[in-house]
């Protein structure tokens, strides 16, 4: 199963979703409740639960699931997330995990939210493979699967090795 995260100010249902459905990759948008107590934890249990073989996140989605990737080696697509100028905390853990799953980041250059070049200096820190985009800060649907069929090749790869 591959779970995508929206962002602080998204919703479901998410284009993102049906791209990733019709390459073929059983997707599903997990409604992401930043305003509970416990998203983090709430979020990270139900990736346990669904025994998620890759995570797509966005924005601050994306900073969630870099967190829990990297705590259960799960492989990320990112999709500039939230990892610099986060002026918000939730209950996640304050360290990243151990594990360095493989990770690919589409930043777009035209993000007013937070700084593509900075979001890449901590990306680096993990290993991502880095595209930027001629975007803003939220990835148009048609960018969305242009990406995806770039590296489609390397995720059925990856999917089949976990599976």
């Amino acid at each position: 199963m591959v779970l995508f995260f929206h962002g602080f100010e998204s919703s479901l249902p998410s284009g993102k979703v049906d791209v990733l459905n019709d390459f073929g990759f059983n997707a599903i948008g997990v409604p992401m409740n930043y305003d509970c107590k416990n998203p983090y934890s709430l979020t990270h249990d139900f990736t346990v639960k669904c025994k998620s073989k890759l995570i797509i996140g966005s924005s601050m989605g994306g900073y969630f699931a870099l967190k829990i990737g990297t705590h259960l080696n799960i492989p990320l697509i990112l999709l500039n997330p939230a990892l610099v100028h986060r002026q918000i905390s939730f209950d996640e853990p304050i360290e990243y995990g151990h594990h360095r799953p493989k990770i690919w980041s589409l930043l777009g250059e035209l993000d007013d939210l937070i700084p593509f070049k900075e979001n890449q200096v901590e990306l680096l820190k993990y290993g991502a493979i880095i595209e930027i985009g001629k975007h803003g800060h939220r990835t148009p649907n048609d960018v969305f699967r242009n990406y995806i069929q770039g590296i489609k090749g390397e995720l059925d790869q990856i999917v089949e090795i976990i599976d």
